[in-house]
């Protein structure tokens, strides 16, 4: 399982590192089983899977939801869940997109 230790002793290295935006359990799999060390669920999921016009509208929800499906298909390369979204709204959700997404 490739960890923020992982990511570091690659780095230290100059081993290059292989990260890709997922938004679903298939895809991830395919990814990580290709060797991917890092996969994003980020809030451009509004617009590459919901349509929309901006990630403005992408709820804590969403981002959950997604992060989650990728969870379930991926076994060794990180997730790294990213939503812009500022204060104590996004303080006070943390731990809930955390459980929600998998990260135990």
């Amino acid at each position: 399982m490739i960890t923020v230790n992982t990511l570091q002793k690659m780095k230290a290295e100059g081993e290059k590192i292989a990260m890709l935006t997922a938004y679903e359990s298939s895809f991830a799999a395919l990814m990580d089983n290709a060797g991917v060390d890092v996969l994003l669920v980020g809030d451009s999921l509004g617009m590459a899977v919901q349509g929309r016009q901006s990630t403005l509208p992408v709820s804590l929800q969403d981002m959950c939801y997604h992060t989650e499906c990728v969870a379930r298909g991926t076994q060794n390369a990180m997730i790294v869940s990213d939503r812009i979204d500022g204060g104590r709204r996004a303080y006070g959700q943390t731990r809930r997109w955390r459980l929600d997404g998998g990260d135990h």
